[in-house]
């Protein structure tokens, strides 16, 4: 099915709220985390954040077989063994990570737009949970969804890239939700 622009034009018209949450979204991302936005592919805080980088550096090696026999046996803490299990391995985030590794080899670029996309996606995934529950009340779902994306524990760790990853929990729990209130099995295809 080939899709036209007035039938683009037409479901964008359809989803203004959505849009207009996105956007916010957008704009409330970029505006927080600046110098990373600015500096996507050089920006680091150094400490954990070159150790997030890298250890999503090391996910991409391994899921692609470059140098990765053993993958419990990182190339840190020499002599000892199955040092990448000292840490989280972030293994769920090197697999969604590795279309932007093939963009760009940078660890630091990849982590960084994992950063900013953990973020924003908390936001908007908490935005849809929010709008479902409080049955389409766009300035709640709105709140909900920043309150979300930057409350103070979450501020507080901003570089334990492994934290952000919370952005799953809505929406996980969103298609339960549905599935309980309408019995409609296609809301559990994504847990089969």
């Amino acid at each position: 099915m080939k899709l036209t622009l007035k039938q683009a034009f037409r479901f964008l018209l359809g989803h203004k709220s959505l849009l207009l949450a996105v956007a916010i979204f957008l704009v409330a991302t970029a505006s927080f985390m600046w110098p990373m936005f600015t500096h996507i592919g050089t920006y680091s805080d150094g400490g954990d954040h070159m150790f997030n980088a890298w250890t999503l550096a090391r996910d991409h090696h391994c899921l692609l077989h470059q140098g990765c026999s053993n993958y419990s046996d990182a190339n840190i803490f020499f002599p000892h063994k199955d040092t990448m299990l000292y840490s989280e391995t972030q293994f769920s985030a090197g697999l969604l990570t590795l279309p932007f590794f093939f963009i760009n080899q940078n660890p630091l670029f990849v982590a960084n737009i994992w950063y900013l996309l953990s973020a924003f996606f908390a936001g908007l995934f908490m935005y849809l949970l929010a709008r479902y529950l409080s049955k389409s009340n766009q300035p709640i779902s709105i709140l909900s969804g920043l309150v979300f994306e930057f409350a103070p524990t979450k501020i507080t760790s901003m570089d334990h890239l492994q934290n952000l990853s919370i952005f799953y929990l809505p929406l996980i729990i969103l298609p339960l939700l549905k599935y309980r209130d309408t019995g409609s099995k296609k809301y559990l295809a994504g847990f089969a």
